[in-house]
């Protein structure tokens, strides 16, 4: 069937916001209820180390659009504009005659939630159905031509409206080559306001189910944010979510605190439905595809921006649901790939970047490379083997630096109060064992030390090179 196939061939990418890498059946977690992943993992294939180089919303947004490290692209914080001059995803598929499509949240146009974005920084997708920073799971929000919200959308989930509206460009582009990005909203963490009635039934909720939190918790809607969990207090996610997990059987993981665990029970709850309703979606899309006949011409991508913490490795005074350190709960994520030529059930173990999406897709769609982007192809060729990349991905964001070299990550840091981490991922998969804690020296923190400042150099970021000392005793300090 293959060989039939037309050189150029249908992109669907499909991006969540804040999806751990172990949330999934198929990575490992049977807590987890998604069929449709595991069934398209089953039928091409899984990344096993698959990592966020800035695990944050915009720096990842903009490098996934660039193929650029954030010292590339300019995007160290979420509060970025991206320069429209970059030459980005949409443009190679345009320039090849595909339609492009994108749907969902954007992210590269400041801060302000939900954000208009004007057809200046679209970054030339023809297509649009997007805004900036928005996290909202009902209601979402749509612009008219003039830039002013309207309430098309009024009561209905935000992925399902999203995924309406991907099956609806697929039809449209049925008899021509497309590439459509579809950015799902879940699952981060709900930012909905709470009114004074919602934060008085949090508090009876504290007590009640012996959660534990502070009183200063719950003076206002800002302090209770990644700190409790919203479905408990109003809708985030649909209720058949919801009812396919039991609070009481959910195992949190040993990288959790003691007194955290009865919340976090009750946030994985939360965090698994907005995965499972992400799954009902995925099996809608595919089914979509089977119907025009177009499932053997597209390839499926499932990506996710960065992690989610969930109370790992968090004092009770933190808030739980964060991202932005170099911890594997917030760092790795999912990547499956499926599609005619990739041979089912692969595992793929070499580690992958987000500067790889890009040059991956290109391959993956039968267009020319773009020579002059960081990253490498990571398609999976006959055999089930990836070309071989470099011996680190690097990682990090405005207050740090890391390398993983498949096994270990190394991460350091530039706020004196933090430590240098050392981590045996193998053996460790939870971080809970810095390798550095008590000698402050090791034989493998020596190499990656060497390894990081090599990586530095030849990306060019100076910045994070001149903050990283040259002495490997002396990191986990500004320099």
């Amino acid at each position: 069937m293959a060989e039939s196939l037309p050189e150029h061939r249908n992109i669907l990418l499909l991006l969540s916001d804040q999806h751990r890498w172990s949330a999934l059946g198929c990575y490992g977690n049977e807590q987890v209820h998604s069929p449709h992943f595991d069934a398209l993992a089953s039928e091409g294939a899984l990344y096993r180390i698959c990592i966020s180089n800035h695990p944050v919303c915009a720096p990842y947004r903009c490098t996934l659009q660039t193929g650029l490290y954030m010292h590339q692209h300019g995007a160290y914080s979420n509060g970025h504009v991206l320069d429209p001059s970059f030459r980005c995803l949409a443009d190679h598929f345009r320039y090849a005659g595909f339609a492009t499509g994108y749907i969902g949240k954007a992210h590269w146009y400041g801060n302000e939630t939900p954000g208009f974005v004007p057809e200046s920084h679209r970054l030339r997708w023809e297509t649009w159905h997007a805004c900036n920073n928005h996290n909202w799971f009902y209601d979402p929000p749509d612009f008219d031509h003039r830039g002013e919200l309207t309430n098309r959308y009024r009561g209905r989930y935000n992925p399902e409206v999203q995924t309406d509206l991907a099956i609806e460009f697929i039809g449209a582009n049925r008899h021509r080559p497309w590439v459509l990005q579809l950015n799902w909203t879940p699952p981060h963490a709900p930012i909905e306001f709470l009114d004074e009635d919602a934060l008085a039934r949090a508090r009876q909720l504290n007590r009640s189910l012996e959660f534990g939190l502070p009183d200063a918790f719950f003076q206002d809607s800002d302090s209770l944010k990644h700190r409790f969990p919203f479905h408990l207090l109003q809708r985030v996610v649909p209720y058949r979510n919801l009812d396919q997990y039991d609070a009481d059987q959910i195992e949190v993981e040993p990288n959790v605190e003691y007194h955290l665990r009865p919340v976090m029970r009750h946030m994985l709850k939360e965090y698994y439905a907005m995965v499972s309703s992400l799954d009902d979606q995925l099996g809608r899309i595919v089914a979509a595809l089977e119907a025009l006949h177009l499932r053997e011409n597209t390839t499926i991508i499932y990506t996710s921006d960065h992690g989610d913490l969930v109370g790992s490795h968090s004092k009770l005074t933190d808030r739980y649901r964060r991202k932005s350190r170099p911890y594997q709960n917030a760092y790795r994520v999912p990547l499956i790939i499926a599609g005619a030529g990739i041979p089912p059930g692969t595992e793929v173990d070499t580690p992958v970047g987000s500067v790889d999406l890009l040059p991956t897709i290109l391959d993956l769609a039968g267009l020319p490379p773009a020579t002059d982007l960081p990253g490498r192809s990571v398609k999976v060729g006959e055999g089930g083997q990836t070309e071989p990349g470099s011996e680190v991905v690097l990682m990090g964001l405005h207050n740090w630096r890391a390398v993983h070299d498949g096994r270990y990550c190394y991460a350091v840091s530039f706020d004196a109060d933090e430590s240098t981490l050392l981590i045996d991922t193998e053996r460790d998969p939870y971080d809970t064992d810095n390798l550095l804690e008590h000698s402050g020296s090791h034989p493998v923190a020596q190499r990656l030390h060497q390894q990081l400042r090599d990586k530095l150099r030849d990306v060019g970021d100076l910045d994070g090179l001149e903050r990283i000392s040259t002495d490997p005793l002396s990191v986990g300090k500004a320099s």
